[in-house]
């Protein structure tokens, strides 16, 4: 059962209603037009041809009231059916559902008075009605009707038991099908009508209980299936952005390199100035291939990470080791931009066991960051500790930082924040994302955080020994 066609009785006073709710009406009408037809000839072949029925007359004007007011329902859900989707429309809709459930619990316990009363086979259709609710109201209002149900049962057998009112036995006389002999009178015998009260008692209420169950299951199972597509579409919108913003990035840099060819393809104006122009277009084109050709291996590297294809063999690794390596290997270019770095590293933290390709891609990246985005003179901190089970690795810097606001979005793919982008126009947005992919890898969290007064912290938490399940 869909979530809005339930709104219309599973939250009471919420009646939106879906075209799917107005159709379950049109089956339900439907049905109504069959047992209104099979009433009719059973009448007309049980009550005038066979003779079986000693009321037929009156089981005939049953068969009509419901013609009729299948048809006065018909009418009336297509009036809905053009109506403005509203709460109104709802709340028709709704009252049509109960007054059409009332009538025709009334109806098959007249039919079973007027044709047998507990002699006639046919309560079952009191069990189909109540797996009908079942299915389509909500468990209280269900559970409302399986006790109408009994109660005009036990109505009708009860009432003809004790001769109340005008409710007297009507039999089914088979006639000549049956000698006088053979045919059992039950309807009078107390012990048969309470047997037959109890067993159809139970099986009202069993039969509520399966349905509403089944009812439950189905929701349940639409509730998972609606958040799978709505996780794919999401997912399939992610892709989709991905690669817009992968052709965005990718094009820019091959629309300026092709612009510098051509203006270095065009006649010469001058032997010193077509000269001076040339190599300022190399140079440019030049710069950009290089732009190029970092974000293409940010893409392989991630890529490789996410695949599992990169070296994630895990091995006892030396941090403090790994750490002075990538350090010293950022030096000069640290020192070109006269920045300061700083190492503070606990002496004796021993090994770690992770993948030591990943975790120089770590500590490479955040050392990037940090050199790109600190301005001239600044100060670059990497510090590592032990804590507990864990190794903790940070990279500290005075630089631009980021804002709060940006803060959470640091680790989406091609996100760069609107400081990074005016300081510098060189990056791929990928070193942070690649970042917390390898740290994940590793087992590992990480953590990002301004820097007081200014810059950012970025923290690596790796645990020593090999997690489980990895």
């Amino acid at each position: 059962m869909a979530t809005k066609e339930s709104s219309i009785t599973n939250q009471g006073r919420d009646y939106t209603v879906s075209t799917d709710f107005l159709q379950r009406l049109r089956w339900y009408i439907r049905l109504r037009w069959i047992a209104a037809a099979a009433i009719f000839v059973v009448v007309l072949i049980c009550g005038f041809f066979l003779q079986v029925i000693t009321q037929p007359w009156a089981s005939l004007a049953v068969a009509v009231f419901v013609f009729l007011f299948n048809l006065i329902c018909l009418l009336t859900t297509r009036s809905l059916e053009k109506k403005r989707e509203d709460r109104s429309r709802g709340r028709w809709a709704s009252v049509l559902l109960h007054i059409q459930t009332v009538v025709d619990l009334v109806t098959i316990a007249a039919l079973i008075h007027l044709n047998g009363g507990v002699e006639n086979p046919f309560a079952v259709f009191f069990i189909f009605h109540v797996i009908l609710t079942g299915f389509l109201l909500e468990e209280k209002t269900s559970m409302a009707y399986a006790v109408l149900a009994v109660a005009l049962y036990a109505a009708v057998v009860w009432g003809e038991f004790f001769h109340l009112g005008s409710l007297q036995h009507n039999p089914i006389d088979f006639g000549y099908f049956v000698p006088a002999a053979q045919k059992l009178i039950v309807w009078d015998n107390p012990l048969y009508v309470f047997a037959a009260s109890v067993a159809f008692t139970l099986a009202i209420f069993v039969s509520n209980y399966m349905a509403r169950w089944a009812a439950r299951m189905l929701h349940r199972r639409e509730q998972q299936l609606e958040k799978a597509y709505g996780e794919l579409t999401a997912a399939e919108q992610a892709r989709t952005e991905y690669i817009m913003r992968l052709t965005h990035e990718l094009r820019s840099p091959l629309a300026t390199i092709r612009n510098c060819l051509s203006l270095t393809l065009e006649p010469p104006v001058g032997a010193a100035e077509q000269q001076q122009q040339q190599n300022q277009m190399l140079r440019r084109a030049h710069k950009r291939t290089d732009d190029l050709l970092a974000l293409v291996n940010d893409l392989l590297d991630l890529a490789r990470i996410q695949s599992g294809k990169c070296n994630t063999e895990a091995e006892h690794v030396d941090v403090v080791e790994l750490i002075n390596e990538t350090c010293s290997f950022f030096k000069p270019r640290i020192d070109s931009q006269k920045q300061k770095m700083i190492t503070n590293v606990q002496r004796d933290l021993g090994t770690i066991y992770a993948s030591r390709e990943l975790l120089t891609q770590m500590i490479t990246n955040l050392l990037s960051n940090a050199h790109k985005y600190t301005p001239q003179g600044g100060t670059i901190e990497v510090c590592c500790h032990r804590k507990g089970q864990q190794i903790i690795i940070q990279v500290k810097d005075d630089g631009i930082g980021i804002s709060e606001q940006e803060l959470p979005r640091i680790f989406d793919d091609f996100f760069r924040g609107k400081n990074a982008s005016q300081m510098s126009t060189t990056g791929t947005g990928l070193g942070m994302c690649i970042v917390r992919r390898a740290v994940e890898q590793c087992g590992g969290t990480i953590e990002v955080s301004r820097n007081v007064p200014q810059g950012t912290i970025v923290t690596l938490l790796l645990p020593i020994e090999k997690p489980k399940g990895s």
